[in-house]
């Protein structure tokens, strides 16, 4: 369903305007692709433009047994990013609607849980502190 609402799910269209590559890999901490045996998460970058907009969508991978904390990529201006998938909560924690509860948002790191995958992505923000409790994320 994100793949399809999402404009990074369609066809590329160019790169982004902010400067950030179209593609960049990290690892537990954000631009340092961790390839170790120790590190067990993995981060996708992707950043392009769409009907005039830059898009910029976040994959991380937890393949760990255990929570992991993951360091984001700092975004532009005062974008911050929005969860829009984690394949590791529960249906009751995401029971609600969008449109009458908005996703977490959040800077700086996320807990992931589990064997499981995130997906963010970047919206405005009124600002760096507009940011949910994302502790147990």
């Amino acid at each position: 369903r994100f793949r399809k609402g999402h404009p990074a799910g369609g066809r590329g269209g160019g790169r982004c305007a902010c400067g950030l590559p179209e593609v960049s890999v990290h690892g537990g901490r954000a631009w340092d692709a961790n390839y170790s045996h120790e590190s067990r998460v993995a981060g996708v970058m992707f950043a392009g433009r769409y009907r005039g907009k830059d898009v910029i969508v976040f994959l991380g991978v937890n393949a760990y047994w255990e929570p992991r904390e993951m360091e984001l990529p700092s975004l532009p201006g005062s974008q911050i990013w929005q969860l829009a998938v984690d394949t590791g909560a529960s249906r009751a924690e995401y029971s609600v609607t969008t449109d009458t509860y908005p996703l977490p948002t959040m800077e700086g790191s996320l807990r992931v849980k589990p064997r499981s995958v995130v997906v963010l992505y970047a919206r405005p923000g009124k600002g760096k502190k507009e940011l949910a409790g994302m502790e147990n994320v």
